[in-house]
C-alpha cells in the first residue's frame, strides 16, 4: 500500500486490522494513513479481507477500523477512507477514474469512486 501527496506529509499512522500479524500471510491486513502538512484531514488506504472469510472476515476488520478512528487525534478534520474494500455493500453511485477519460492514468489499475 502507498499514499502519495502533493503536499509534504506531516504525520503517518499505520495499524493492524486483522487478527493475523504475519508478513508472509496474505490475510494480514493493515491500514496506512497520512496527514498532509497544514491540514487537519487524515487520508487512509485499506485492503480489506473478503466479506465471507471465516478466518479474517471483513466485518471484524471494519470494527477495528471504526474503533481505532474514534481516537480524538483523527477527529479534528475529515477522515478519507480509500482502498480495496472487497465488500458487497450497497453502492448508490460509482464513477471510474484514472482511466484516461475521467482523469489521467496513473498506474496499471483504474480507480472507482463510489457513494454508499
Amino acid at each position: 500500500m502507498a499514499l502519495l501527496s502533493k503536499k509534504p506529509i506531516a504525520r503517518v499512522q499505520q495499524f493492524l486490522t486483522s487478527k493475523t500479524d504475519d508478513y508472509e500471510n496474505w490475510k494480514t491486513r493493515r491500514i496506512l494513513g497520512i496527514q498532509p502538512e497544514g491540514s487537519s484531514d487524515w487520508f487512509f488506504t485499506v485492503h480489506m479481507g473478503w466479506w465471507n472469510d471465516e478466518e479474517e472476515p471483513f466485518v471484524d476488520q471494519w470494527k477495528c477500523i471504526q474503533e481505532t478512528l474514534k481516537d480524538p487525534k483523527y477527529r479534528e478534520g475529515t477522515i478519507w477512507l480509500m482502498g480495496d474494500f472487497n465488500s458487497q455493500d450497497d453502492v448508490r453511485a460509482s464513477n471510474v477514474i484514472c482511466n484516461g477519460k475521467n482523469a489521467p492514468v496513473v498506474s496499471d489499475h483504474y480507480g472507482v469512486m463510489i457513494t454508499v
